[in-house]
C-alpha cells in the first residue's frame, strides 16, 4: 500500500487521498 505524507506526521493511503484531495483547498500539482 502506498502512502503519502500529509503535513508532518500524517500518512494516508492513495485510495483515501483520492477521496479527500478534491476537498482540500490546496494548489493541485500538475500530473506528468
Amino acid at each position: 500500500m502506498t502512502t503519502r505524507k500529509i503535513g508532518h506526521d500524517y500518512e494516508i493511503s492513495d485510495e483515501l487521498w483520492k477521496k479527500i484531495e478534491p476537498l482540500l483547498p490546496l494548489p493541485k500539482p500538475k500530473k506528468k
